[in-house]
């Protein structure tokens, strides 16, 4: 960090860059992650003293995954896109610009070796995937993500995006109901991205409300730490993770809520 691009240096078939490496064992539910090499300490920019770090972590899963082609509320969708001026060059960027994407929710458990030190931890986490023709960071204007999940089981996806060429402001995101274990996409959310961060420091304690499979849900967000790094190889993204505390509905959770704004100044900038 701060940049997150790695680059292959064996022309394979394998997942894997500068000693990280993911290999699927089984489809949708079962991944091996390793990593082995040397990395810094979080918060030092001092590149002199570097950790040996050796880690082996498997991510599973026996919870559905959400599809944004076909699972997001189609009534969410229409309201989003009746904000833009519809015409056939709108609707022809639309198709050349579409991604696929899902997202589900997972459990990594892992060893870390660091510098001969070995800590084993477990962690709720989430795995994505997008693909298209086009991948193209520079679009995004900005966005606010949260993923969570509460003590009592629930995973949450609640996000505000601001894409021009598509979307000025887009609605997206669902929960899942550990209890009915199924998916609701997001219907409603009253978090919008011109009251928080618009100059570039999302807030730090916030809340907002969104609806769900007909049930409401009221989130407080309270931020404990704030990762930065860029995204893509000519830093198009600068993404503030905001790692978090959440209160939904009196539920305590944790998670993370990701803020991103369009770099500008590409690598030249001053980290």
């Amino acid at each position: 960090m701060p940049s997150t691009s790695l680059y292959k240096d064996v022309d394979d078939d394998t997942y894997s860059a500068e000693g990280l490496r993911i290999t699927p064992i089984e489809d949708m539910r079962k991944y091996s992650l390793t990593y082995e090499g040397k990395m810094k300490a979080y918060g030092t920019s001092n590149e002199d003293i570097l950790y040996a770090v050796k880690i082996d972590a498997i991510w599973i899963s026996d919870l559905p995954y959400f599809n944004f082609d076909t699972d997001m509320d189609p009534l969410r969708l229409a309201s989003d896109m009746a904000y833009e001026p519809w015409s056939k060059s709108y609707f022809d960027t639309l198709q050349k610009v579409h991604q696929t994407h899902y997202e589900q929710f997972g459990t990594l458990r892992a060893k870390a070796t660091i510098g001969g030190k070995v800590f084993d931890f477990k962690l709720d986490t989430l795995r994505d995937h997008s693909f298209g023709e086009f991948r193209e960071w520079r679009t995004f204007k900005r966005y606010g993500c949260h993923w969570f999940t509460t003590a009592d089981g629930d995973h949450f996806n609640i996000s505000k995006i601001c894409c021009p060429i598509s979307f000025s402001r887009l609605t997206v995101g669902y929960v899942y109901s550990k209890k009915q274990r199924k998916l609701y996409p997001v219907t409603e959310c009253d978090l919008e991205l011109y009251q928080h961060g618009a100059f570039g420091n999302p807030p730090k304690d916030y809340a907002f409300t969104a609806k769900a499979g007909g049930e409401t849900y009221a989130v407080q967000v309270n931020v404990k730490d704030t990762p930065q790094f860029f995204i893509s190889k000519d830093w198009e993204a600068k993404i503030l993770e905001n790692l978090c505390t959440v209160t939904v509905n009196g539920v305590k959770g944790w998670g993370a809520a990701e803020w991103q704004y369009r770099n500008i100044q590409g690598k030249c900038i001053h980290y």
